[in-house]
């Protein structure tokens, strides 16, 4: 749907299911082991873990305050459910159904 640093360009209403906003964190790490007396055997660990940011249940929305603050998006995002019935409204669409004046840009 939506990556890492897209900037909001809809607003999205969970109809059923869920919609996760969700980023991959970089956990590096650095161990050291003792060989000897004097010197010391270094591994380092690289690891990526995801994590959710937020999660939108049915009968709610995101996208309304990003897309008017001019935002991107932190994560990315996935709907988890099988079952996951989105409605997603451009941004164009969004305004006029909001304003008789067409949003000019």
């Amino acid at each position: 749907m939506a990556d890492l640093g897209q900037s909001v360009q809809e607003v999205i209403f969970v109809k059923s299911g869920r919609l996760r906003l969700e980023r991959e964190i970089a956990l590096d790490h650095t161990n050291y082991w003792p060989v000897d007396s004097k010197h010391w055997e270094v591994n380092m660990t690289k690891t990526k873990k995801v994590r959710t940011i937020l999660t939108v249940n049915a009968n709610e929305y995101l996208g309304a305050r990003e897309l008017k603050d001019g935002m991107s998006y932190p994560g990315r995002l996935v709907a988890d459910c099988d079952g996951s019935h989105l409605i997603i409204i451009s941004k164009e669409h969004f305004y006029l159904s909001k304003s008789t004046t067409p949003l000019t840009m």
